[in-house]
């Protein structure tokens, strides 16, 4: 069996990230005189070009090679042929510098490969989705989210900014973030597989942009539609999978360390979720879902901003509170604060166990405390937007999600 050592490493990344980048081309190549210049030979040999000049004269070669390349692709694009776009040159320089890169770092180069191949690949659903499925308000938002996680964040101080020590304006912005990125890829994800998935699943990822608002939302249908009341009534309590999956990440961004102390308690309330919400699914009549639920925006500035100051209002009061009252000074703070929103009040929690001013063993009373509150608004949402059949079904969900919650606690703490 032929090993292939270290040495050759980086030539068999290079000739792999080739061949996979060059067949992808080859079948978008054409025939005859406005064929394209470049197929899978083409880029093979460019691949190990720029695995050679990188061995060979470094990074100065690689870049002068970068430089002919791109004259050489110019040429090609400027002679006749059938695709106007620039997506063959560009990706035959890519390929050259996944070449020298793989001298560098050859699991990269292959990762890297791959996803380029990928993308190429995918260009006729990627042009489909953001033509016909995605507007202009939603390629907005995106952008709004771009400039949010790499412009923004970059320049907040990494260090409290009050005299409580309390408020770390890096640690509430990259907060917001992660909840502008859930709900960017729930709301997509809702676009490209509502109407096709059925409504439970569709509350699912409803979940993810907001489970308080999905559970109106299916309450409200509930209440229009009695007769598939079952299937709402699945799809609210389904979107407690996203609120408990959401609020692990938003607790492990914060504080690592606590969520995997908490990874019993979150596991198992999600796992509750599932199977009461499934269950409720199968035991629902399965009727076509008629319109897609999306709700809210993808990405919604004023909504991350005002969530950014809420978390910092929680922050300093749960400080201020454990100061002045100790522990049942923050189950207060925690309490009030998942009457409003679950993640906030968690986030909180963690940046003071964070900062080393609460213990771990102190912070996973204050946020299963939040999540009751929170669980305890979602169902004064299920009575007051739905029926009573509807209440009937999502209020049971909650409590039996608190229970395991709870007893989790108790058996793991």
């Amino acid at each position: 069996m032929l090993l292939v050592t270290a040495e050759y490493m980086p030539f068999a990344v290079a000739l792999g990230v080739g061949l996979l980048v060059g067949a992808e081309r080859e079948r978008r190549k054409g025939e005859g005189a406005t064929r394209a210049a470049a197929g899978i030979r083409t880029f093979t040999v460019v691949a190990l070009l720029g695995a050679i000049a990188m061995r060979v004269g470094g990074a100065i070669l690689a870049a002068t090679l970068v430089v002919a390349l791109t004259a050489l692709a110019t040429a090609a694009y400027l002679r006749p042929h059938d695709d106007p776009g620039l997506t063959t040159e560009a990706a035959m320089i890519a390929t050259l510098l996944l070449g020298a890169l793989a001298v560098l770092d050859a699991p990269l180069a292959a990762a890297l490969g791959v996803l380029l191949t990928i993308v190429l690949a995918a260009r006729s659903p990627l042009h489909r989705f953001v033509t016909t499925r995605l507007s202009q308000r939603e390629i907005i938002d995106l952008l709004t989210l771009a400039a949010s996680a790499l412009i923004i964040l970059p320049v907040l101080p990494g260090h409290p900014v009050d005299p409580y020590g309390a408020i770390n304006l890096q640690t509430v912005w990259r907060f917001a973030v992660l909840v502008m990125t859930i709900s960017a890829v729930g709301h997509i994800a809702q676009l490209v597989f509502g109407a096709r998935i059925g409504l439970p699943f569709a509350g699912l990822l409803g979940g993810f942009v907001s489970s308080v608002a999905t559970i109106a939302s299916m309450g409200r249908r509930a209440a229009q539609a009695p007769g598939d009341c079952a299937q709402f009534a699945a799809a609210a309590v389904l979107s407690s999978v996203a609120t408990l999956v959401q609020l692990s990440l938003v607790v492990g961004v914060v504080y690592e360390p606590l969520v995997r102390r908490m990874a019993p308690e979150f596991a198992v309330g999600a796992l509750a979720a599932l199977v009461y919400g499934l269950l409720a699914a199968w035991r629902a009549a399965r009727k076509p879902l008629q319109e897609t639920l999306v709700v809210g925006r993808a990405v919604d500035l004023k909504a991350a901003v005002l969530l950014a100051s809420t978390l910092m209002v929680l922050m300093l009061a749960a400080t201020l509170l454990a100061r002045w009252l100790g522990k049942t000074g923050l189950l207060i703070s925690a309490g009030l604060g998942g009457l409003i929103d679950t993640h906030s009040a968690a986030a909180s929690i963690a940046a003071l166990a964070a900062q080393s001013l609460l213990a771990q063993s102190d912070a996973t009373l204050p946020i299963i405390v939040a999540l009751t509150a929170n669980s305890v608004t979602k169902c004064a949402v299920a009575v007051l937007f739905g029926k009573r059949v509807f209440a009937a079904m999502v209020v049971p969900g909650q409590v039996l999600i608190l229970a395991c919650v709870w007893s989790a606690w108790l058996i793991v703490d």
